[in-house]
């Protein structure tokens, strides 16, 4: 999971505003919140991937 998040540029996916600050872990990867909304979320938020369980083995 880790090679999901150095491609990741983090923008809130509610508000698109740029630069959120990280908001510690979550199942081992970044979170991030969002300084205008107060939405966190992580690299996976909003994608097909969200929801499933053992998601490193849904990425092999």
């Amino acid at each position: 999971m880790k090679y999901l998040e150095d491609s990741f540029e983090p923008s809130c996916p509610v508000c698109q505003a740029d630069r959120p600050h990280r908001w510690g872990h979550q199942a081992g990867l970044q979170r991030f919140r969002c300084c205008l909304c107060k939405h966190t979320f992580t690299a996976i938020s909003g994608t097909p991937l969200t929801r499933l369980r053992h998601k490193e083995q849904w990425l092999n």
